[in-house]
């Protein structure tokens, strides 16, 4: 296995799932079991706008794998694209240290971008590529939050 599947499991075992926090949803867990045992630990406060990204990511992130799941998350690009306008124009949250922030921001808007495109000129054939970075892009931003509990 590549260390980039290795570092990319760690990263959704660590930071993926788990009950729900102030601003944050609970998973579902349509893998199976072990699917589910790899999503300990919870998901920081987020800003409402970071928030609502979040509701709107996380069923197509856990939905079961295939045709169904990539055609309702290339639907859901353009709409949670405005959810990203919005968190880059408002603030970085306090205790969050600014350019940090405006960095993995911008990690996520390619990201995302680069999915967005995938979708569009590609018919999806890369997707599971660029989901699955769009998806750690997401988890690193909220990586420089604090946790609800601590």
């Amino acid at each position: 296995m590549s260390r980039l599947a290795v570092v990319s499991l760690f990263v959704l075992a660590a930071a993926c799932g788990g009950k729900p926090k102030t601003g944050s949803v609970e998973h579902a867990a349509p893998m199976g079991p072990d699917h589910a045992g790899r999503h300990e630990g919870g998901h920081p406060t987020m800003p409402a706008e970071v928030h609502g990204f979040h509701e709107r990511l996380s069923p197509l992130w856990h939905a079961e794998a295939g045709a169904q799941r990539t055609a309702d998350t290339c639907a859901a690009v353009a709409g949670m694209d405005e959810q990203l306008v919005a968190a880059e124009t408002a603030a970085a949250p306090e205790g969050v240290d600014a350019a940090a922030w405006q960095a993995r921001l911008g990690e996520l808007r390619t990201q995302w971008g680069l999915l967005g495109a995938d979708c569009a000129e590609n018919q999806a054939g890369d997707f599971t590529a660029r989901f699955t970075a769009a998806h750690d892009a997401f988890h690193a931003l909220i990586e420089l939050l604090p946790m609800a509990n601590q």
